[in-house]
C-alpha cells in the first residue's frame, strides 16, 4: 500500500514543477497520444494477461505471458502501418496536425505497455510484491525525474513524452531483470505449442473480457482525442481539462481503491456466506459520504485560486474546469469502491451494456453540444452531466438487483 500510494505521489508532487516548465498546449498534446495508448493498451495483448494468474503450474503461466508480449508486439506492428499510412487523415480527424510526428510513440509505447503488464501479473503470479512496488516506485520516478530535466531543456512535449516512455522502459526493464535473477532462464520453458494450447485454454478472455474494459476506458479517454475535432476547443484546453481530471483523480482513487479494496473482500465473503451484499454495500456508500460531502464542497468553492496559486495563474481554466467536474469526481469517489459488485454477484453483462450507454453519452456531448453552444466551458458542462448521469443510473441498476435489496 506505501509504495503504490507513493507511486502515486511521485507525480503529483511533481505537477507543481511541470506546470510551469511545460505550458497547457505541451500537456494538451500529451493527453492526446497518453488517451490512444490507454485505448490500444487494453486491445493489444487480447487481455490474456489476466490469466496469467489462473494456470497451476508456472510452466502454463510463463507461456501465457510470452503469448501476451508477442499479441502486443503483432498490435504495435499493425499500429504502426496504420499510423504511417494514414497520418494525414488521423491528424485532419483530430484537427490537430502538430501531433503528427507524435503517433509513431503511440505502437511503440502500446507494445512497452504490453510487456508491462505481461510481466506485472507474472510477478503478482510470484508474489514478489516487493520487486513490484520497486519497479513502479522506480518507474515513477524516472517518469518525473526526465520530464523534469526535459522541461529545463526546453524540450516542450516531447519531454512530456519521452518521460513517460522512459519510466515504461525502466518498470518493464526492472521486472524483467528481477525475474530473470530469481527464476533464471524462464524463457528456456517457452515452446509454441505450449503458447498455442494456452491460447485456445484461455480464449475467452478475449472475447468476454476486452468489451466492457475496452468501453470504459473510451469514455473516460474520448474527450481528450475528440474534444480537438471542435474548432474551438484547443489543444490547450484539452491540456486543462487532461491536467484538471489528473491533479484531482489522482488521489481521489489512492482513498477509492483502499475502500474498493475492502469492499472486494468483505462483499465477495458476505455473498458467499447469505446471498447478499446489502449490509456492506450501504455502509461503504454511508462512509465514504461521511467524508466526502464537506471536502468537496470547499474544492467548488476553491477550485479555480487553488489551481492558480499552486501551479501558476495559467492553469486557472484548469481549476474552472476541474469546479465543473466536482459533481462527478464526487458520485465516483462515492460509488467507484462499490461498482465491483457487478462482478461479485456475476451482473457483468448489466456493466457492460451500462459503459456503452457512458460512451454513447460521451460521444454525444462532444458533437452534439457544440451545435448549441460554442463555449469550452458549457462543453464540460455537458460532459460533467453525462459523467454525473451515469453515476447515478449505475446506482439506480445496482440497486434494482436482489442481492442488494434483500
Amino acid at each position: 500500500m506505501v509504495g503504490t500510494t507513493l507511486s502515486q505521489a511521485i507525480p503529483l508532487a511533481a505537477s507543481f514543477i511541470l506546470s510551469r516548465l511545460y505550458s497547457p498546449e505541451d500537456f494538451g498534446t500529451l493527453f492526446i497520444i497518453v488517451s490512444a495508448i490507454s485505448i490500444f493498451g487494453i486491445l493489444c495483448t487480447g487481455r490474456y494477461e489476466l490469466a496469467i494468474l489462473l494456470p497451476r503450474e508456472d510452466e502454463e503461466a510463463i507461456n501465457l505471458t510470452a503469448l501476451s508480449i508477442i499479441l502486443a508486439f503483432l498490435s504495435s506492428c499493425v499500429l504502426l502501418a496504420v499510423v504511417h499510412f494514414f497520418n494525414t487523415q488521423i491528424t485532419e480527424m483530430l484537427n490537430e496536425p502538430s501531433i503528427s510526428p507524435w503517433l509513431y510513440v503511440i505502437p511503440l509505447s502500446v507494445f512497452f505497455v504490453g510487456i508491462y503488464q505481461s510481466l506485472t501479473y507474472y510477478t503478482n503470479r510470484k508474489k514478489h510484491y516487493k520487486n513490484l512496488v520497486t519497479a513502479r516506485v522506480c518507474d515513477s520516478t524516472s517518469n518525473s525525474g526526465s520530464r523534469i530535466g526535459a522541461g529545463y531543456a526546453g524540450f516542450g512535449a516531447g519531454g512530456l513524452i519521452g518521460g513517460n516512455i522512459i519510466g515504461q522502459v525502466v518498470g518493464f526493464g526492472l521486472l524483467g531483470f528481477f525475474l530473470l535473477r530469481k527464476e533464471g532462464p524462464v524463457y528456456k520453458r517457452i515452446s509454441w505449442q505450449k503458447i498455442k494450447e494456452q491460447a485456445k485454454r484461455y480464449s475467452n478472455h478475449p472475447r468476454h473480457l476486452i468489451a466492457g474494459q475496452l468501453f470504459n476506458t473510451l469514455a473516460y479517454q474520448a474527450p481528450n482525442l475528440l474534444l480537438p475535432s471542435i474548432t474551438f476547443f484547443t489543444t490547450g484546453l484539452v491540456g486543462h481539462l487532461g491536467f484538471a481530471n489528473r491533479i484531482v483523480r489522482t488521489p481521489i482513487m489512492a482513498v477509492s481503491n483502499a475502500f474498493s479494496d475492502v469492499f472486494k473482500q468483505q462483499a465477495s465473503e458476505e455473498f458467499a456466506n447469505t446471498g447478499s451484499c446489502k449490509r456492506i454495500f450501504f455502509s461503504t456508500i454511508k462512509k465514504l459520504l461521511l467524508i466526502s460531502v464537506l471536502p468537496f464542497l470547499v474544492f467548488f468553492a476553491v477550485a479555480p485560486f487553488v489551481f492558480g496559486f499552486l501551479f501558476g495563474q495559467e492553469w486557472e481554466i484548469a481549476g474552472q474546469f476541474a469546479r465543473i467536474m466536482t459533481i462527478p469526481f464526487f458520485l465516483g469517489f462515492t460509488l467507484s469502491p462499490v461498482s465491483s459488485v457487478f462482478y461479485i454477484i456475476n451482473k457483468t453483462q448489466a456493466y457492460l451494456v451500462l459503459q456503452i450507454m457512458l460512451f454513447a453519452m460521451i460521444v454525444a456531448s462532444i458533437f452534439v453540444a457544440p451545435h448549441f453552444i460554442q463555449d469550452s466551458y458549457w462543453i464540460v458542462g455537458c460532459l460533467s452531466a453525462s459523467y454525473s448521469t451515469f453515476y447515478l443510473i449505475m446506482t439506480a441498476v445496482m440497486l434494482s438487483f436482489k442481492e442488494i435489496r434483500k
